[in-house]
């Protein structure tokens, strides 16, 4: 039976092999859903006539009926294979039809149906059709679909899967707005989420609509929950009270000036980055405040967000506090999905995108920038983040940006202040220091006061009934506290004997002095963090606490704040730590475990820290788990891994439990694909396949299996690879999962084409089947992935036009679903590679580089780096050197970043192109250093899929330095492999039909030649129309090829739209440069004796200099002995000088005679010479211009005949 599917649920369309039929809204929809509601018997003609067309008479209802079935069978021959039809009734036969499949998954018991059925239900039935027959099904589908997604939302919460949860509750609730449960779930999703202010926004959105279109109040547990997350949300904020309120603000006149004069940059459009380093307690949070009120006096946007000791809201605290106070969801909606999708850490989430899909993961760096790009231009933006030693890795990656991103900062209206202590996190200094070396930041240290300026600070904080001290004692006093302005207060807390004293004596002093109950109460504190609730501090410490609360405020240990307390300084908390007995600490620190666990909005890594304070190791464990859970899913894989690391660490502390430990395993190991840390990756997917074996535990098993495929490309072991997914598709069958069985069988054929053995043939059977297991299974992201896939292998076989057609399908289901658009970078990638083929090369280019941005937002190293490879081609191609050089060297640095050995086939990818760019730009030394790295690996080349690549690039360098013996022996080995592969990459086999028509074997040239012609489709494969014409032009010597290749060029140069991109196509090309050069020499064999020889000439010139090209004129630099260099010389370096010369030029175009334009250039090119005080040979001359020396001994002597003046190295001044 043909492939059909009938999906009747939104706009209704049959499927048809690899068309989509639209069915529109009319009698036919309604005819094939009246059959699919009643599919288990037959329905009468009759009856079908009547309800189908109830307003017409019988006759014409029957005739509109067959009308009906004409056109279905017009538009889809099979269908009398799935429609059983005979003259008296008709029935639905078999043929897969979402409402019978969402039927059946909404009433089974298994999440993955409910999820199957929530993504069939689209839209209800025919929403456009107003029939009475339809209203009663309708209805009923609606009812199921509503228990179904809320039977999904409810147990995705319950099972820890938030992210599930709050998507499937958000659909629920935009099904039915009025529906307060849903609200609850959303709420609690977000609260879960570490998004409690987004808990808050859901909250108050149903208030409005219950009140504007019901006049209701909410149900009181709505309420209750509400209220909880303002007073714990309160506590996040960053709270601008504290010390520096008590402390006047003195003195940092420069620091103040500096930062004073980065606001008024940004309000000119010039923003930037300002680091502000001091101890605790030295004044950065006052001056910060200072800079606030200066801001928004300029009319400056404010974000502030502090980082926490104890873990914030989310993986990106203090980050996300900030954003939270400038963004809101009219902002967002302005956004493209990527974006949206790369803030799902931190912003609200849009319920078509899947933030679990992390094939499609976004970069949190590039939607970061782009957001607040986006809100500096709305008004200026001051970003403070302080007290950033306490904030988690992640959120110094995320301000890792690219250098066109850090140009458009320094363009924009966006002041960064980052404040931080440099003593207390190694690992935010290693990120800082990153940072500096690549971005234009200015760094402020904040050092004690100045003797004057601390002078005047004891002036304002000493009291007024009390005599201020000397100017002695005020010295002394700065000596003591090293000009730190709380060391200052609090020495003033105890005057007398305060100079005999360090800061800690001094506090411990005044704990010491407190009752035993007031310890109680700063153990319980201590315990809870850097703030509380007063209802936290009585659950640890009892409900006595609130007899001690006076002391500790007139004390000044504890601050009272808006929302609850705080303790007066990070400081005082250490030393009241440090002056607390241990007995008394580890109580507390138990009480608030509970406390912590017992709060739905409080994050698992606070669980966890309260945990390992109160040496709960078990739950400690747990709880980090969670937490790397939940930073995986909000992208931030740094933090994921960080706490995955510490979970094993400790669990080294427990007796052995091997099912902790493949769990913690495989939550490291999938954190790991992202991170490329192939070593512990590599040691984790050993342990976690040996530990499931044991266990028998398949589906762990076949995480593993599913990772070792791509290890397995990564060594370059393409036997593993096949033997891993052979048993890891046997499993997935086994355990009956059709969706992981096709994701198995793209990543093993993808892997097979760009890795481990570039075999497009045999991949194409496995990508095949994926495609066809991921439409039945109807897992469209697959089904996207592996398109791309399939298009990939018919491409790389030369049959563009199918891989064309196969990569539009997979556009277009990216377009028809909002939630597969991160998809459409690997889509555009495989349309650029098809305009490649196509000789298209500016649309390649521009595709391609669409491709590259929307791949670095997902921040996909795979396929972004299989883009990077063919942007490099298309630059190559195209004459852009420098834009291609700039891209093989990041390529090569995600090499290395990646810790890849060098002889893997990523690297040998990587090499490959950076030869061939450097060839292209004449940088003939680095393409030789690049030979160099290889030589050792360059024997394993022919085991491994980009050896072929490789060997070709290196073959062609010989070729090009006239060294066609020793290219032979390398393109042949490269041609070996090419013919196992059959592959539409045709350079190797050309290449060595080249070299060996060079080295003098016609024989063999001519058999490669034969190849690739056999290959080579000049509708699918332009793009290898020069260089095949060229071949065939050397080869048989028939000077109509040459013309041939001529007319090529010009053909696909007329094809570009932008004139620059054309002209350097013609023009900076080698080959190009090649042909074009050689239709200028005529005749051929009058100048040039043998072909060997006109290829020595070619290269001489085409291998030494380097050609530039602009406005119409093809130059090059050559190295000439200087005019004042004496004859007979031994020459040296310091005895040459760089000339430029003009080879074309457009005035040239004049001439129509060959000997005239000739002697004409050979005029210009001993004025540039002699005007760049040089003085060239006549070797120099005859390279130039592709002549022999003869020749140019006779122009000479035409030129002196005619009175010029004509000076060479051996003929000085001739003529003067």
């Amino acid at each position: 039976m043909q492939d059909c599917a009938l999906y009747l649920f939104g706009s209704p369309r049959l499927q048809y092999n690899t068309q989509q039929i639209a069915l529109g809204n009319g009698p036919l929809a309604g005819l094939l859903v009246f059959l699919a509601l009643n599919q288990a018997q037959p329905v009468s003609r009759l009856r079908l006539a009547a309800t189908i067309w109830p307003d017409l008479p019988e006759p014409q209802a029957r005739r509109a009926l067959s009308a009906a079935l004409y056109r279905l069978r017009q538009q889809c021959p099979s269908c009398d294979q799935w429609l059983l039809a005979n003259p008296q009734t008709l029935q639905l036969g078999s043929i897969w039809c979402d409402l019978h499949v969402f039927q059946q998954a909404a009433h089974a018991d298994q999440t993955s149906a409910w999820q199957l059925a929530c993504q069939l239900y689209r839209d209800e039935l025919l929403p456009d059709l107003d029939a009475e027959w339809l209203d009663g099904p309708r209805a009923d589908l609606q009812a199921t679909f509503a228990a179904t997604i809320a039977k999904l939302a409810q147990h995705a919460f319950a099972h820890g899967d938030y992210g599930l949860a709050l998507s499937s509750a958000e659909r629920w609730q935009a099904f039915d707005p009025f529906d307060e449960q849903a609200a609850m779930l959303i709420m609690r999703c977000q609260i879960s989420l570490g998004r409690a202010h987004l808990a808050l926004v859901a909250y108050h959105s149903i208030c409005e609509r219950l009140a504007s279109d019901l006049g209701v109040e909410p149900m009181a547990e709505l309420t209750a929950l509400a209220e909880q997350i303002v007073a714990e949300q309160s506590l996040r904020q960053t709270t601008l009270g504290g010390s520096w309120q008590k402390i006047p603000f003195v003195g940092r006149t420069h620091e103040r000036s500096l930062l004073l004069d980065g606001l008024d940059a940004a309000l000119s459009h010039s923003g930037g980055i300002v680091l502000l380093d001091g101890a605790a307690g030295i004044g950065k949070t006052r001056l910060l405040h200072e800079l606030s009120q200066a801001s928004q006096a300029r009319g400056f946007q404010l974000a502030w967000g502090t980082a926490q000791i104890n873990g914030g809201s989310s993986p990106y605290a203090p980050l996300d506090q900030a954003l939270a106070q400038i963004l809101d969801q009219r902002m967002l909606e302005q956004f493209d999905p990527i974006t949206r999708l790369g803030l799902a850490a931190l912003m609200p989430d849009l319920p078509q995108l899947n933030q679990h899909d992390h094939a499609n993961r976004p970069s949190l760096a590039t939607a970061l920038f782009q957001v607040l790009l986006a809100v500096s231009q709305q008004a200026p933006l001051l970003l403070v983040l302080d007290d950033l030693h306490w904030a988690q890795r992640v959120v110094f990656n995320v301000l890792q940006w690219s250098p066109s991103q850090i140009q458009a900062l320094l363009r924009s209206r966006l002041l960064i202040v980052l404040a931080y202590r440099g003593n207390e996190s190694s690992h935010m200094l290693q990120a800082l220091r990153r940072m500096r070396q690549e971005l234009p930041i200015q760094a402020l240290k904040l050092n004690g006061l100045a003797l004057h300026d601390f002078q005047h600070l004891v002036g304002r904080l000493w009291p007024n009934q009390v005599p201020i001290p000397s100017m002695a004692e005020i010295a002394a006093l700065h000596a003591l506290t090293a000009g730190n302005p709380l060391f200052l207060q609090e020495h003033l807390l105890h005057r007398g004997d305060a100079h005999e004293h360090s800061f800690q004596a001094l506090v411990a002093q005044r704990v010491q002095a407190l009752p035993n109950l007031a310890h109680r109460a700063l153990a319980a504190a201590n315990a809870l963090g850097r703030t509380w609730t007063l209802v936290a501090w009585r659950f640890v410490a009892g409900a006595e606490v609130d007899q001690a609360i006076p002391d500790l405020l007139a004390t000044r240990l504890v601050a009272q704040t808006h929302a609850g307390f705080q303790f007066y300084h990070d400081l005082i908390a250490v030393a009241v730590e440090r002056s607390l007995a241990l007995e008394l600490r580890q109580a507390a620190a138990q009480q608030a475990a509970d406390y912590f666990a017992q709060q739905p909005l409080c994050r698992p890594e606070t669980i966890a820290w309260a945990y390992e304070r109160a040496q709960r190791w078990p739950a400690t464990i747990a709880a980090y788990q969670q937490a790397g859970v939940q930073a995986l899913q909000a992208y931030a894989y740094t933090t994921a891994l960080d706490y995955a690391n510490r979970a094993l660490e400790l669990y080294q502390r427990l007796p052995m439990d091997q099912r902790l430990e493949l769990s913690l395993l495989g939550l490291r190991q999938r954190i790991l694909v992202f991170l490329g840390q192939l070593d512990v990756w590599r040691a984790d997917v050993e342990r976690l396949e040996s530990l499931a074996l044991h266990l028998g535990d398949q589906h762990a098993l076949l995480e593993a299996y599913e990772s070792r495929i791509v290890l397995s490309s990564v060594d370059s072991n393409a036997p593993e690879m096949a033997s891993i997914a052979e048993q890891a598709l046997a499993l997935a069958r086994t355990l009956e999962l059709p969706a992981v069985e096709a994701r198995i069988l793209n990543t093993y054929g993808f892997h097979l084409i760009s890795s481990a053995a570039v075999q497009p043939r045999n991949s194409l059977p496995l990508l095949e089947q994926a495609v066809a297991l991921a439409r039945s299974s109807h897992d469209d992201a697959v089904l996207v992935a592996s398109l791309c896939s399939l298009a990939f292998a018919y491409r790389m076989l030369g049959h563009t036009s199918v891989a064309q057609r196969i990569a539009a399908e997979a556009l277009t289901l990216t377009e028809l679903h909002p939630y597969l658009y991160p998809a459409r970078g690997n889509v555009l990638r495989v349309l650029g590679e098809v305009n490649i083929s196509y000789a298209d090369w500016e649309t390649a280019l521009s595709t391609m580089n669409k491709s590259i941005e929307l791949l670095e937002a997902l921040d996909d190293s795979w396929l972004l780096g299989v883009g990077l490879f063919m942007s490099t081609f298309i630059t190559t191609a195209i004459g852009l050197t420098e834009m291609a050089q700039a891209t093989t060297q990041r390529l090569r640095q995600m090499i290395r970043d990646s810790k890849m050995p060098p002889n893997s086939n990523w690297a040998f990818f990587a090499q490959s192109v950076t030869i061939l760019v450097a060839l292209e730009a004449g940088d003939f030394e680095q393409a030789e250093t690049v030979v160099q790295e290889v030589q050792p690996w360059l024997d394993q080349a022919q085991q491994q899929g980009a050896g072929l690549y490789l060997l070709a690039a290196i073959g062609a360098l010989e070729i090009f330095r006239n060294r066609p013996d020793q290219a032979l022996p390398l393109l042949r080995r490269g041609t070996a492999m090419w013919q196992q592969a059959r592959s539409a990459f045709l350079q190797p086999i050309l290449m060595h039909a080249l070299a060996a028509q060079l080295c003098g074997f016609a024989a063999e040239a001519q058999a490669m030649l034969a190849e690739a012609e056999a290959m080579y489709d000049q509708k699918e494969l332009l793009y290898a129309d020069v260089l095949l014409q060229f071949t065939r032009f050397w080869v048989y010597g028939d000077r109509l090829h040459l013309q041939n290749a001529y007319t090529s060029i010009q053909q696909q140069a007329n094809r570009f739209r932008d004139p620059t991109l054309r002209d350097s196509f013609i023009n900076n090309v080698k080959l190009h440069g090649m042909v074009l050069q050689l239709q200028r020499v005529a005749p051929l064999a009058g100048a040039i004796r043998s072909m060997a020889g006109l290829w020595m000439r070619l290269t001489r010139v085409y291998g030494r200099t380097q050609l530039l090209s602009e406005g119409g004129y093809i130059q090059r630099k050559v190295l000439l002995v200087r005019a004042d260099v004496p004859l007979g010389k031994s020459l040296s370096h310091t005895d040459r000088v760089e000339v430029v010369w003009t080879l074309h030029a457009p005035d040239d175009n004049r001439f129509h005679d060959r000997s005239a334009l000739r002697m004409h250039r050979l005029q210009r090119l001993l004025d540039e010479a002699d005007d760049a005080g040089a003085a060239p040979t006549d070797d120099d001359l005859a390279d130039a211009l592709a002549v022999s020396r003869r020749t140019i001994l006779r122009d000479m002597a035409i030129l002196q005949a005619q009175g010029s003046v004509v000076s060479t190295r051996r003929r000085r001044a001739v003529g003067e």
